[in-house]
């Protein structure tokens, strides 16, 4: 089952980022008050990434598990920006920013091709777009490639999450002047 919706719910977004990312863990609390553990990891782990994407994926379970999800805590591997950013902590990886949309892989590749950034450093970031197609979203890893782009990596990658979610907001309003 696909991600419902044009923005990713909390689930989808952290299973593919999970999934995507080594050493991510986090823990979903649901309505029921039970937790979960998601870990590629850690030994005491409920579930690991890949079998939550398969229960994500699969019709109805899915759809019925992503209601039943009322919280979601980062354990380790991610730290949240803000915005809908996240920073790798791994001391190798200090200057990633991911994210993660619904905009269609072919789409992003025009997207974030056409994307002219401004200021220092601006043309010393890599955009690399990971597609999870039985999630219907995809990940992006923005990436400093050198100190000065990891100085600014945060203006980066949020310049390059911004041009995702506007273009993600002009496609959902598609039709809407044709209803009325």
């Amino acid at each position: 089952m696909e991600n419902p919706g044009r923005t990713p719910l909390p689930v989808y977004e952290f299973a593919c980022l999970a999934h995507t990312i080594p050493g991510v863990s986090f823990r979903i609390a649901a309505s029921t008050g039970d937790t979960l553990l998601v870990s590629a990891t850690c030994l005491a782990a409920d579930l690991d990434p890949c079998r939550l994407r398969t229960v994500l994926a699969s019709e109805p379970t899915g759809s019925r598990f992503a209601r039943t999800v009322e919280r979601i805590e980062l354990v380790s591997g991610l730290v949240h920006v803000g915005g809908g950013l996240y920073q790798r902590t791994h001391p190798q990886a200090s200057g990633e920013r991911w994210f993660v949309v619904t905009t269609p892989a072919d789409r992003l590749m025009r997207l974030v091709g056409e994307l002219i950034l401004e200021g220092p450093a601006a043309d010393e970031v890599e955009v690399t777009i990971g597609p999870d197609e039985a999630l219907g979203v995809s990940a992006v890893r923005v990436r400093a490639t050198t100190d000065t782009a990891c100085a600014r990596i945060d203006d980066l990658a949020f310049s390059v999450l911004g041009v995702c979610v506007v273009d993600e907001f002009l496609v959902s309003l598609d039709g809407v002047g044709d209803l009325h």
